[in-house]
């Protein structure tokens, strides 16, 4: 077994922080609906005893929510807003060129519809980041939940999954206008792999949603591990279709089981 998976195993049914003499991180990517399956595999780490595990998880775009609903000790309802919620045109609606993603709509899902405890995401003790693009300073930033806070949580939350060209507008945090950086190149990826290994890590578990964010030269570290989707599998950034989203979170739940189990 790969030493990042050892020492995350190591872990099960144990809360951080720990005195180990590791500090594990979890990167979970975005991409609109394939985050589908970057949800999935956060219910297989549940499973497994992992919630807890981690000393930080950095995340972008949908990534941010999915992580939120891990920490908060629900994964199961992350997935279920993608096949319940956002199916047909409730999210995304190919004649609103100008809005194709109805990020309000969204916002509400996360408030009202599937409420997300903020209170247990900011109650937990691993450090939970965002990349946004700061417009006024015109540069990306990672934002730490803890030190956002409650009472601007969910503008955090709108701000980091304002993909630019898919929703309009900008949203307001301090001082300054956010939005989603628009990360979606290899090279994009790789940048903020390299900023965790910047850090004190000494293990990192990287989850992708679709083949095209895959990292090859990470695999030959001992301090990175990639989970990827199964072979062949490409999720569509715009997939709406609720048996095909149900499919894909079950195949990550048990790739996720079956590498580390």
């Amino acid at each position: 077994m790969h030493p990042a998976l050892e020492h995350i195993n190591a872990r099960r049914n144990k809360k951080v922080p720990l005195k180990d003499g590791r500090r594990i991180v979890l990167l979970v990517f975005g991409g609109v609906m394939s985050g589908m399956r970057g949800s999935g595999a956060l219910i297989g780490l549940q499973q497994l005893g992992l919630t807890h595990a981690f000393d930080e998880i950095y995340s972008m775009s949908a990534g941010f929510p999915n992580a939120c609903y891990f920490l908060a000790d629900d994964p199961d309802k992350g997935p279920s807003i993608y096949y319940e919620e956002l199916a047909g045109r409730k999210f995304i609606n190919a004649s609103h060129p100008w809005n194709l993603m109805d990020i309000d709509y969204l916002i509400d899902v996360f408030k009202n519809k599937k409420p997300l405890p903020v209170d247990k995401v900011l109650a937990s003790k691993t450090k939970l980041f965002v990349i946004v693009k700061n417009l006024g300073e015109n540069k990306i930033e990672y934002l730490e939940v803890h030190k956002v806070g409650s009472q601007n949580f969910f503008n955090l939350m709108k701000a980091a999954i304002s993909a630019p060209f898919l929703h309009p507008g900008s949203t307001k945090l301090g001082h300054s206008q956010y939005k989603d950086p628009l990360m979606w190149s290899v090279a994009d990826y790789q940048w903020q792999l390299d900023q965790i290994l910047k850090t004190k890590a000494t293990d990192i578990l990287v989850i992708y949603n679709n083949n095209s964010q895959y990292l090859a030269p990470a695999l030959f570290s001992d301090r990175v591990y990639e989970i990827m989707p199964p072979a062949g599998e490409s999720n569509g950034l715009l997939e709406t279709r609720p048996e095909v989203l149900k499919q894909e979170r079950d195949e990550m739940i048990a790739l996720v089981k079956q590498l580390l189990g």
